[in-house]
């Protein structure tokens, strides 16, 4: 899937994904740096199919794993 292939070029590890509405979805997860959450932020936006990227600073905070965050976007396939 799309947003697994996305995930693991990242280095992001799910720990929640949930569908709050038709096409939304809510991902949190963890990654080892700020740099692979931002990486991954900007490779959903790059892509055509995802859209409302939402993933505030505030969101990211440190953990065990190394970064955790909150990110919100659309999807059409």
């Amino acid at each position: 899937e799309r947003i697994q292939r996305l995930m693991n070029e990242h280095r992001i590890l799910p720990s929640r994904l949930s569908y709050p509405g038709p096409g939304a979805i809510t991902l949190s997860g963890s990654a080892p740096t700020t740099d692979h959450v931002a990486s991954f932020r900007k490779a959903l936006e790059g892509d055509g199919a995802f859209g409302s990227v939402e993933l505030p600073f505030h969101s990211i905070q440190e953990s065990p794993e190394g970064f955790s965050f909150t990110v919100t976007f659309t999807y059409t396939p």
